[in-house]
């Protein structure tokens, strides 16, 4: 920090100047001389990501539109208007509603909107646990919401390095193990798709959450981010398939996948691949 411009001290106490507070991106609820936070719950959000949708429900944002598949809470979001779904809209009743602004993600959405919404959009680019943090601050920096304020201060008071040693057995999100490993596991897949088979890769929201779990890089092995797998050149005695019910359904395909015979389980999709809120409640149901 630069004596100034960061701070300057009065009386031998140090305060903090409001370009700093403000770079800094979150209230510390200190009751700061200048801070620049002025919490509102009126923002008007029209929110095209389900993980955001959700997470901005839970924190009091007037959330006036959303996707087809921005279904939680479950209750609140029913009284939502449906605007289309993540890839397709109907940019006629997104401009037609009343909305400060428009949320989107670059993976979830998809660029040509950007040219079709008139009113303000914000999108964020989520590949990590980090991302999520730094992704509140910055929204936050428009919404001024407290509930916000207080999720990114809980990212503040948790260590995102800290990897939980937990058994490839005991991990959260299992809905069903279809046949559990006995042996060490190297290779983890996290398919995602059919026809072809796509997997997670590196670099990746779901792998980050791996690697909270205590499972790096070294277990998952392609450097694409949502690589095209060929089944047959998998381990059987090395590698473990979890099945995500989303964006696939494959709890729908439970006798087939029992017929490849690979250690294997269906998981809960919302607990790996969504974030923000689900972001938090993870992380707290691993630290308790």
């Amino acid at each position: 920090m630069s004596e100034s411009k960061d701070f300057y001290i009065e009386n031998g106490n140090t305060v903090f100047t409001k370009d700093f507070l403000s770079r800094r991106g979150y209230c510390c609820k200190n009751g700061c001389r200048h801070c620049p936070y002025e919490f509102t719950n009126n923002k008007k959000v029209i929110s095209l990501v389900p993980s955001w949708t959700e997470t901005l429900i839970q924190a009091g944002v007037n959330v006036v539109g959303r996707t087809k598949f921005c279904i939680h809470p479950k209750k609140e979001a029913l009284e939502i208007p449906i605007v289309g779904g993540t890839k397709n809209v109907d940019f006629k009743k997104i401009n037609n509603i009343d909305a400060d602004l428009v949320l989107l993600d670059r993976e979830e959405n998809r660029k040509e909107f950007l040219q079709n919404i008139k009113q303000r959009c914000f999108v964020t680019n989520v590949r990590s646990v980090e991302d999520v943090k730094i992704s509140l601050i910055d929204l936050n920096r428009i919404l001024k919401n407290e509930k916000i304020n207080e999720y990114i201060s809980f990212f503040d008071r948790v260590n995102l390095d800290l990897a939980y040693a937990y058994k490839i057995t005991d991990i959260p999100g299992v809905l069903q193990w279809i046949k559990k490993p006995n042996e060490s596991i190297d290779n983890i897949v996290y398919m995602i798709w059919k026809n072809p088979w796509m997997a997670m890769g590196r670099k990746t929201y779901i792998s980050s959450v791996f690697k909270l779990l205590g499972f790096g890089d070294e277990y998952i092995k392609s450097e694409d981010k949502y690589p095209e797998i060929n089944i047959q050149d998998l381990d059987k005695e090395k590698t473990i398939i979890f099945f995500s019910t989303e964006p696939y359904p494959f709890e729908k395909n439970i006798h087939e996948i029992k017929e490849l015979g690979y250690f294997s389980a269906l998981l809960n999709g919302e607990t790996y691949s969504w974030y923000g809120y689900r972001t938090i409640q993870l992380i707290k149901s691993l630290i308790k």
